[in-house]
């Protein structure tokens, strides 16, 4: 999860008349499309529990609670992080 352009999302999602989650669209693989690829080193495994165990951390901390955790929903950016 990324919040640097879900926060300008959300601001703007704040003006409709109803709440709803909003989404960034992010470019990069899924975890899903890589893990096809074959399987990930440990080292890269852990690295990327991290960052989506620290991810949930922040959006829970924000009151949001993610339902549809899955590799298909975790992107890998350009440089490799979990958002």
């Amino acid at each position: 999860m990324s919040f640097e352009g879900a926060d300008q999302a959300l601001h703007h999602a704040a003006q409709l008349p109803r709440l709803m989650d909003v989404m960034e669209c992010v470019e990069g693989e899924s975890l899903r499309d890589r893990m096809a690829r074959g399987p990930l080193a440990m080292e890269e495994t852990l690295r990327l529990a991290m960052e989506i165990a620290e991810a949930l951390e922040e959006a829970h901390e924000r009151q949001s609670v993610r339902r549809d955790l899955k590799p298909a929903n975790v992107m890998l950016t350009r440089t490799g992080k979990s958002d």
